[in-house]
């Protein structure tokens, strides 16, 4: 298990300065261009940049970052060892966490299969998650969108999207669900651009947004959160930062 700790003050050194602000947890998934730790061990992506701008800039929170497998970083924020996560929100997730009103990105989830699939013209086809129940999916662990949407396809599940990919480009599958930019970004990073191809028909809208636990001490930051993240959208600062990764 990895575990990435960064944050620019730790605790001791906020404690002689007066500050009585613990530290958030924040724990992520390694998941390119969102969240991500770069070779040096530093917590990288467009999530890191919104909190760092949002919560440890605005509103003077340390925050400490934490990498873990997708199933084990939301756990730990159910049972109250950390604080948050960004996701797609789930009737699952809200038993457990309270979740922004404003999402900190949106995408539409489309279809990804091989250039040279047997079956390309039927999947062309595809204009609902219903039509996806003649095809073989692949998707990963942890993922809450294909769990709660995708409950009636068959889904070989893979530990995460790496192996999706990989996969998918050795025609071990016939599709994999995902969000465009997301997708279009690790398929660029993993050289798969000629084996892998995007069929744009939208099949949802895919909002991501601030989970932080009930039991979190900082739960009572989301009105605020709201109103930043909205001040964001509206001046364009937001979406500078969502550019720098596209």
């Amino acid at each position: 298990m990895k575990k990435i700790v960064i944050t620019l003050l730790i605790c001791f050194l906020l404690a002689g300065a007066g500050c009585s602000k613990k530290p958030m947890i924040f724990n992520f998934l390694e998941y390119p261009p969102y969240c991500w730790q770069d070779s040096e061990g530093q917590a990288k992506g467009i999530y890191i940049d919104i909190i760092e701008e949002v919560i440890h800039d605005r509103m003077e929170i340390p925050v400490v970052y934490h990498e873990y497998s997708w199933d084990v970083a939301q756990q730990l924020v159910k049972d109250g060892m950390a604080d948050a996560f960004i996701t797609v929100p789930t009737p699952e997730r809200r038993l457990y966490t309270d979740i922004s009103n404003e999402p900190l990105l949106s995408d539409v989830s489309v279809i990804f299969t091989q250039r040279n699939n047997e079956k390309l013209n039927e999947i062309k086809k595809i204009t609902s998650i219903s039509d996806l129940k003649n095809f073989q999916l692949l998707d990963y662990t942890g993922s809450g969108w294909a769990k709660e949407n995708l409950a009636d396809c068959k889904i070989e599940w893979l530990p995460d999207m790496k192996e999706v990919l990989l996969e998918l480009a050795s025609g071990k599958g016939d599709i994999f669900v995902q969000t465009s930019l997301l997708t279009k970004y690790n398929i660029k990073a993993l050289n798969l651009e000629d084996e892998i191809i995007e069929i744009p028909t939208p099949l949802d809208q895919i909002h991501f947004n601030l989970c932080i636990g009930k039991n979190s001490s900082y739960v009572h930051i989301l009105p605020d959160f709201d109103k930043i993240i909205k001040e964001m959208k509206e001046d364009g600062t937001l979406q500078k930062i969502i550019n720098k990764y596209q």
